[in-house]
């Protein structure tokens, strides 16, 4: 039977401020991102899956069985990379993984086989014996990685999996992630949209708390695929227009720059630009 992880009508307010509004989904394995600026409550979603933190109200159903009654049950089900490193500097990288995997419960016959597997996976076999001082924020951001797989979790939770990390470190990190999802429901957490463009079965946009929109990124490019429009322009009037239409981009192109914005209506002086909508589009659209 398929896995199915339920959120029904969930919020978490911190005194007068909602940081989850009525959030609602139901999620089967697949990769879906989590998009939103910085507040808009991705970290709290993620908390209180992982029941770090107490939601005000509202279920969460893992297979029709709430996630709180499940307690530890549910806890093994879950691999999670946070947003920030917690690790030993003296360790080695293989001797992290072996800790974590005492933590996570993994008997020691399988902690060897997954521990051997996944450091191969994600190219660090040779450095295994490294202490975790000498790893770049790349490699270990791929150790933390392997971390969260530990236990053949059903569930991976993915906090900004790629913060800080240079474009190539970017790409391995995304492989790695389509690579191990395919029997998983994989939450990958972020603000920065390439990140989940290319990996992602669905998209959710969260903003002040709330579900703006959850689907395909095919189906949520035709939001802007009639809301954008270009103006060439000097830098010298670049400032001004920015300032005036904020929700735009700039490309350098041979005739000079372009500045494209994503409105309902097209602004005086813009024609409809030749542009193919992206998905980043969307993110301008919706913030």
């Amino acid at each position: 039977m398929e896995n199915v992880l339920e959120f029904k009508n969930v919020s978490k307010y911190y005194g007068q401020k909602k940081a989850l509004d009525d959030f609602s989904v139901v999620l089967t394995p697949g990769i879906y991102g989590l998009l939103g600026a910085n507040g808009a409550g991705k970290s709290t979603l993620l908390n209180l899956l992982t029941d770090s933190i107490k939601r005000t109200s509202g279920e969460i159903t893992f297979n029709r069985r709430e996630i709180l009654k499940m307690g530890a049950e549910f806890r093994e089900k879950l691999g999670y990379m946070p947003q920030k490193q917690g690790m030993y500097e003296h360790y080695s990288g293989e001797r992290f993984l072996y800790y974590m995997a005492t933590l996570k419960g993994v008997n020691k016959k399988q902690a060897k086989l997954q521990i051997s597997e996944y450091l191969e996976l994600v190219g660090l076999e040779k450095d295994a014996h490294r202490k975790l001082g000498g790893y770049s924020g790349g490699m270990k951001q791929r150790l933390m990685f392997c971390c969260a797989l530990l236990g053949n979790p059903e569930i991976l939770i993915l906090d900004e999996p790629t913060a800080g990390l240079d474009p190539e470190e970017r790409i391995k990190i995304r492989n790695y992630i389509s690579e191990m999802a395919k029997d998983k429901i994989v939450i990958l957490a972020t603000h920065v949209v390439s990140d989940i463009e290319c990996i992602s079965s669905e998209i959710m946009f969260l903003k002040e708390g709330k579900l703006l929109a959850k689907d395909t990124p095919e189906e949520l490019i035709k939001y802007v695929d009639d809301k954008l429009f270009s103006i060439k322009c000097g830098r010298d009037e670049l400032k001004s227009l920015i300032e005036k239409y904020p929700k735009g981009t700039v490309q350098q192109r041979k005739e000079g720059l372009v500045y494209t914005v994503v409105r309902e209506q097209c602004p005086e002086g813009f024609e409809k630009s030749s542009n193919v909508p992206n998905l980043e589009d969307v993110y301008l659209y919706w913030f």
